[in-house]
C-alpha cells in the first residue's frame, strides 16, 4: 500500500509522540473533569436522596392526618345510625366512644379531647390523666392550643416534643380541631405518636455508602433523630451548629462540601422539612474520602492505558489509507439507490469525523428527513392532524406542502366537531325549554283546575265519606303533579339557584327512598355565580346519578358534592352502594342513556367526566367544569 516504509515510520514516530503529549495533558484534564463530576454527581445523588426523605415524611404526616380523616368520618356514620341528633351532638358523642379504637386502630401512643374551656373530656385507656396538664405547661400551653380553637383552617398542627422528654425516642404531637357544619370548632384532638416510621426513612441506606447517612435537626441546632455514628447516644444531647443547619433555618437550601458534626469533611445536601408547626431540617451526608475512591482508582487507570493507545496509534496509521476508500464506495451505492427512491432500513453511520463523514452524516439526515415526511403522510392519512412535522428547512417544498395541507384538513375538521356541538347543544336546550313549558302547565294548568276540584267537593255534606275518599284522592294526585313538575323543571332551580335546587334533590330523595342523601356546596367565588345554563347541567347531571343510585346501587347514603373555585367547578357524586368493575363494564357493555346524557352535558361544557368504582366499596363520579 505505501511504497516507501520511511514514510510510514516518520510518521508512525509523529503520531506517537503527539499522542503521547495529548494523552499527558487529557489525562490532567480527564482526571480534574472526572473528579468535578463525580463530585456533581454525588450531590446530585445526595440531594436526590434527601429530597425523597424529606417528602417521605411529609407524606407521612398527610397521610397519619387523611387516616384521621377517614377514621372520623367512619364513626361519624356510624353513630348517625346509633342515633338521633344535630350534627354537633352526633360527632361528639362518636369521638368521645371511639377514644379507645382511634388510639388502637391508627396507631397513637395517647389520645386526648379537650373542650372549649380546654379542660379533659375523655383520654384513650394507655393515657396518663396528667398528660393534659404537662401539654399545656412544658409543650404547647393555652395559648396555642386556643388558637388552634379559634383557627378557621381544619388542618391539623404538628408538635416537636422531643425536647420535653427524658428518653431519646423521637415523638411529635398533633392536635386537630374538630368542627362541625357550621365550622364551628367543637372540641380539640391531642394525638400523640411515635416517630419510628420516620426513624426508618432516615436510617434507609439504600445508596448512601458506608459512612453516608440521614438525620433530622431541630431549630434549636439539636438533632431529633439517631446518628449512623452514635446510635446509643440520646439525639437531643448531639449539638449539630454546621454551615448546612444554619443555611437551611436562615431559609437556604443547598448541596456543597462543608464539615459535619463530628468535624469531618462531607458532602452535604440540606432542606427545610415544610410540615405545619414542625421546625426541623433534613440533612444528608457522605464522606468526602468515601465519595472521591474511584477518581483515585480512574488515576491509575490513565497512566497504563497510555502505552496501549501509543500501540493502537502505530496500527491506526498503517491502516488509514485502507478506510478512507470503503466509506466512498458505500456512499456511492447508497446514493443509487436513492435516486430509485428505495430509502434504506438504517441510516449510514460515519466512521470518521472528516469530509467523507460530513458527507455520510448529510446523506443519513436526508434519509432521516425523508421518513419522517412519509410517516408524517401517512398519519395524516389516518386522520391524525395533531401530528408534529418539522421540515427539513425553511425550502422544503414537500413538508411545507403536507404542513399546509394538514392545517385545512384539520380547520375542516374542528368546524364539522363545532356544528356537531351546536347540534347537540340546541337539542339539550330544546328538551330543557320544553321541560319548562311542561311543567308550568302542570303547575298552572292541570294543578290549578285539581285544586279547583278540591274546594268544590267540600259542598258535598250527604256523603261525607265520599267527600273524604275524593278529598284525599284529590290530595295525593296534586302531590303527584308537583313531584313530576318539580322533576321536570324544579321551580327552586328557577327562583333560588343551583345550590337551593340541589338541597331539594337530596332532601326528596331523603324522603321518598330509603337513600339518606346529603349536599355540600362549597364556593370559593361567591362573587362569581354560576350562570343558568350551567346550572341546569349541573342539576341534570346530579339527578341523573341519584336515580342511578337509587336503582341500581343498592346503597344507604350518598353524597352531592360541589365545588365552586375561581378557574373551574368541580361535582361529586358518591354512594356507598354495591359499586362496579369499571373496565369491564366499559368492555362488554355499551353507555346507558343517562350515562351518555351526563357525558354529552359535560362535553358540551368542556369538562372532564370520571367514573371510579369497586365493588363492594362503592360508586364516585366526578365532573371538572373549566369557568371561561
Amino acid at each position: 500500500m505505501f511504497k516507501n516504509l520511511k514514510i510510514v515510520q516518520k510518521l508512525s514516530i509523529y503520531y506517537i509522540f503527539i499522542g503521547l503529549v495529548s494523552l499527558m495533558v487529557l489525562s490532567l484534564i480527564f482526571y480534574v473533569s472526572i473528579k468535578e463530576a463525580l463530585i456533581e454527581r454525588t450531590c446530585a445523588q445526595l440531594s436526590a436522596i434527601n429530597i425523597l426523605k424529606k417528602r417521605q415524611i411529609e407524606d407521612y404526616f398527610k397521610f397519619k392526618e387523611k387516616s384521621l380523616k377517614i377514621f372520623l368520618v367512619d364513626i361519624l356514620k356510624e353513630e348517625h345510625i346509633r342515633s338521633q341528633g344535630d350534627e354537633k351532638t352526633i360527632l361528639e358523642h362518636a369521638v368521645q366512644r371511639n377514644i379507645a379504637r382511634m388510639a388502637g386502630e391508627l396507631g397513637y401512643l395517647n389520645v386526648a379531647y379537650l373542650d372549649k374551656d380546654l379542660n379533659l373530656i375523655n383520654i384513650s385507656d394507655s393515657t396518663d390523666n396528667n398528660f393534659v396538664e404537662v401539654l399545656k405547661k412544658h409543650e404547647v400551653g393555652d395559648d396555642q392550643l386556643r388558637a388552634i380553637w379559634k383557627s378557621i383552617e381544619h388542618t391539623c398542627r404538628i408538635f416537636d416534643i422531643v425536647p420535653f422528654e427524658d428518653d431519646s425516642k423521637l415523638k411529635v404531637l398533633m392536635i386537630c380541631p374538630l368542627k362541625d357544619g357550621n365550622n364551628e370548632t367543637i372540641g380539640l384532638l391531642v394525638l400523640e405518636q411515635m416517630g419510628d416510621r420516620i426513624q426508618d426513612i432516615l436510617f434507609e441506606l439504600t445508596g448512601m455508602g458506608e459512612t453516608g447517612e440521614s438525620y433530622i435537626v431541630a431549630k434549636d441546632f439539636k438533632m431529633r433523630s439517631h446518628s449512623r455514628f452514635f446510635p446509643e447516644k440520646n439525639p437531643g444531647f448531639i449539638k449539630v451548629s454546621t454551615k448546612a443547619v444554619i443555611d437551611v433555618f436562615s431559609g437556604k437550601e443547598s448541596v456543597g462540601i462543608i464539615k459535619d458534626y463530628r468535624d469531618i469533611e462531607v458532602l452535604s445536601a440540606y432542606r427545610k422539612v415544610k410540615v405545619p408547626g414542625l421546625h426541623w431540617a433534613i440533612v444528608t451526608e457522605i464522606d468526602y474520602e468515601e465519595a472521591l475512591k474511584p477518581v483515585n482508582k480512574v488515576r491509575n487507570y490513565i497512566f497504563l492505558t497510555g502505552a496501549l493507545i501509543s500501540l493502537v496509534v502505530l496500527v491506526l496509521t498503517i491502516l488509514l489509507a485502507n478506510r478512507i476508500a470503503k466509506p466512498i464506495v458505500a456512499l456511492k451505492q447508497l446514493i443509487l439507490r436513492l435516486s430509485k427512491g428505495e430509502l434504506p432500513s438504517k441510516k449510514p453511520l460515519p466512521l470518521e469525523q472528516d469530509e467523507v463523514g460530513d458527507m455520510t452524516t448529510a446523506i443519513g439526515n436526508l434519509i432521516d428527513g425523508l421518513k419522517r415526511t412519509a410517516a408524517f403522510a401517512s398519519e395524516i392519512g389516518n386522520g391524525n392532524f395533531s401530528q408534529k412535522h418539522e421540515p427539513l428547512s425553511d425550502k422544503d417544498t414537500l413538508g411545507l406542502s403536507l404542513l399546509l395541507m394538514r392545517d385545512k384538513l384539520k380547520a375542516l375538521q374542528q368546524k364539522e366537531a363545532d356544528m356537531m356541538r351546536e347540534r347537540s347543544s340546541a337539542l339539550l336546550e330544546g328538551q330543557e325549554k320544553e321541560r319548562r313549558r311542561l311543567s308550568r302547565e302542570l303547575h298552572d294548568g292541570i294543578g290549578q283546575m285539581l285544586t279547583a276540584i278540591r274546594f268544590k267537593t267540600s259542598i258535598i255534606e250527604a256523603q261525607p265519606d265520599v267527600q273524604k275518599e275524593i278529598k284525599d284522592l284529590l290530595d295525593q294526585t296534586i302531590q303527584e303533579i308537583r313531584r313530576i313538575s318539580n322533576n321536570v323543571m324544579p321551580s327552586v332551580l328557577l327562583d333560588f339557584g343551583l345550590e337551593a335546587a340541589l338541597n331539594m334533590l337530596c332532601t326528596n330523595t331523603s324522603k321518598y327512598s330509603n337513600v339518606l342523601a346529603e349536599c355540600i356546596f362549597k364556593s370559593e367565588n361567591p362573587n362569581h355565580p354560576i350562570d343558568f345554563e350551567t346550572s341546569v347541567s349541573i342539576y341534570r347531571i346530579s339527578q341523573e346519578a341519584i336515580n342511578n343510585t337509587l336503582k341500581y346501587a343498592d346503597a344507604s347514603f350518598a353524597v352531592i358534592e360541589l365545588t365552586h373555585k375561581s378557574n373551574e367547578i368541580i361535582l361529586e357524586i358518591r354512594d356507598n352502594g354495591n359499586g362496579f368493575d369499571v373496565e369491564e363494564f366499559y368492555a362488554k357493555a355499551k353507555l346507558s342513556n343517562g350515562l351518555k346524557n351526563m357525558k354529552e352535558r359535560v362535553n358540551l361544557l368542556k369538562g372532564s367526566f370520571e367514573i371510579t368504582a369497586n365493588e363492594h366499596e362503592g360508586t364516585c363520579i366526578k365532573i371538572s367544569i373549566p369557568r371561561n
